[in-house]
């Protein structure tokens, strides 16, 4: 019996492999459960999985192979547990073993390998780094920070006073302070010390390796995801048609978009262009304009893109229902046998 699923956020493995976690349509809204699909163009059937149980994983990455490392794929569950898989061995860590906390500042939200570790964000600006020695925090300044911002919150709506006018100016100011706080959503870097993080209300926070530094945006618009492409051409995406392009020593600029009622949700360079992902399909931008991508495949007419990712000169692209693959110039549509 097919089960339909739904992919989420997936990582490229190489130019012929993708791996992409899935949630099962049918499955309680309250049960906790992702099926992670390798998907090998280069063999008959081209899907294979595993289940991880009591997890919803919410973002991925690849660790290539090096020197002292097995090529391995990184799951991260939105309460700290990581599952690093290849073909040899499957292995479970959670991050909060090693990480001490006085209390839950929220869920993490993204994962990515930089420069021989992996590093997770989440909301109130929580990053911590694997080590041989465990997951340590490498934020507790700036989640110091945001734990103050929310006590200012929580403060400001204690004080509301009962006649309608103190409640409106005790909510603005409640709405005010809420705007300083920040649920990070997208990390990347292509070193140690340089690592960016992006999210609500347009922050940008850089890491140089000893601190961490709020870069301008020019955009209170929630930022989504990053992909640092050099150290001179980072590009993030967010909320009503944000593309930010620029660095840390030189700033951001956006981008003309002319699409503010659309959210981007990820954002790769490929070649010479910009691809972009959102709930009303794939976007591209060439000659620094914006405009839908397409596919010449048979892709349905409307549909969701959960992730985008680049290997080399090959891109990926999660929809919610099937995978696209611009390979040698050429795309490919991709169905999934549980979804036809």
């Amino acid at each position: 019996m097919k089960a339909k699923v739904t992919f989420g956020s997936g990582c490229a493995i190489s130019d012929k492999m993708f791996y992409v976690p899935s949630f099962l349509d049918e499955l309680e809204e309250d049960l906790e459960h992702t099926r992670i699909f390798v998907l090998n163009t280069e063999v008959t059937p081209y899907w294979f999985y595993h289940d991880i149980y009591d997890s919803t994983i919410i973002a991925t990455c690849l660790r290539g192979k090096s020197d002292r490392s097995e090529r391995a794929c990184y799951s991260l569950s939105s309460k700290g547990l990581v599952e690093i898989f290849n073909s040899n061995s499957t292995i479970t860590e959670d991050i909060f073993h090693t990480v001490s906390r006085t209390s839950y500042p929220g869920e993490l939200t993204g994962i990515k390998y930089i420069a021989g570790h992996a590093y997770v964000c989440g909301s109130g600006n929580q990053v911590y780094k694997s080590t041989e020695d465990g997951w340590v925090s490498i934020s507790d300044d700036i989640q110091r920070l945001a734990s103050q911002q929310i006590s200012e919150v929580i403060t400001a709506i204690n004080s509301i006073g009962p006649s309608p006018n103190a409640k409106n100016i005790g909510l603005n100011v409640a709405t005010e302070k809420l705007r300083d706080y920040t649920m990070l959503h997208g990390i990347d870097g292509l070193a140690e010390n340089s690592i960016y993080t992006c999210g609500s209300n347009g922050r940008i926070w850089h890491w140089d390796g000893a601190i961490w530094r709020i870069i301008k945006s020019g955009t209170v618009q929630h930022l989504h995801d990053i992909h640092c492409v050099s150290d001179e051409l980072v590009f993030i995406c967010g909320h009503n048609g944000t593309i930010l392009k620029g660095n840390h020593k030189s700033g951001f600029s956006r981008l003309p978009t002319g699409r503010a009622g659309i959210n981007f949700w990820s954002i790769r360079a490929c070649g010479e262009k910009i691809y972009i992902g959102s709930s009303v399909g794939l976007f591209e931008v060439a000659s620094n304009k914006l405009a839908p991508c397409v596919t010449a495949v048979a892709a349905p007419g409307s549909y969701s893109v959960q992730s985008i990712d680049v290997f080399n000169d090959t891109l990926w692209v999660a929809a919610d229902k099937f995978m696209l693959r611009l390979h040698n110039d050429q795309w490919d549509f991709i169905e999934h046998p549980d979804n036809v």
